[in-house]
């Protein structure tokens, strides 16, 4: 039986994947918060660990955990910069533990990293958009010096069950399921969304994959529409 790994296996995207390397053969371990009140969710086939260096062996490590991804602490520059020496951290700790494949989660915001360092000014996700795209570039060289199989994923918009209430569609569907009407602009942005399942459903293939054809890849439909389309 084929064993995985999930790095915070009680999120959003790491309860989906959980359930979905299990329902496809896997024994999973997840590494969680202790004391983190999304523990609950975890299914009951996956042996939880708190501390990195008590993971034991596997065949797959999966990286998903990062500390205040959304909410204030995203403008948090040493909870950022910790989150990428974390994920150097994992990566090493999955070579030692035998690993063959490496596959991390980023965001599709890190192709705006560009913008930030030279726009002159500060807004509040700069500090999580930057370390993003920095453990990024550190993990894909560090794949390479350890000699491990490696993937960076990025989605758009995951939408489903234990979406966060702050994020825009939790929280238009909430307005609406309560007789309010959205507050929304001109909603002209571009999204791609995408179910849950379908990117824990991606991220189970790129693991048994016979090879990756490339280190970076996007989980979506590649065909973003603004977001007045979607309603």
């Amino acid at each position: 039986m084929p064993h995985a790994i999930i790095t915070g296996a009680a999120g959003f995207i790491g309860v989906h994947l959980a359930e979905e390397l299990l329902a496809s053969g896997f024994s999973v371990s997840g590494l969680c918060r202790k004391g983190s009140g999304s523990n609950g969710r975890l299914p009951a086939d996956v042996k939880a660990y708190y501390d990195l260096e008590d993971l034991p062996e596997a065949d797959i490590f999966y990286h998903l955990a990062w500390e205040s991804a959304s909410g204030p602490g995203r403008a948090d520059a040493l909870i950022q910069s910790r989150n990428a020496a974390f994920t150097a951290e994992a990566l090493m700790l999955a070579k030692k533990r035998g690993c063959k494949r490496f596959i991390a989660m980023g965001t599709i915001y890190e192709r705006l990293a560009g913008q930030i360092s030279q726009s002159g000014k500060f807004s509040g996700p700069d500090f999580y958009i930057l370390s993003k795209d920095y453990a990024r570039r550190l993990a894909n060289q560090l794949a390479y010096k350890l000699d491990i199989g490696f993937a960076w994923c990025t989605v758009c918009h995951p939408i489903g069950r234990y979406i966060k209430p702050e994020q825009l569609m939790a929280s238009v569907v909430s307005d609406l399921l309560n007789g309010v009407s959205p507050a929304l602009g001109p909603a002209l942005i571009n999204y791609d969304m995408i179910d849950v399942r379908d990117a824990a459903l991606a991220l189970r293939l790129l693991g048994q994959a016979e090879r990756l054809t490339g280190r970076e890849y996007y989980i979506g439909s590649g065909r973003a529409k603004p977001l007045r389309e979607w309603f």
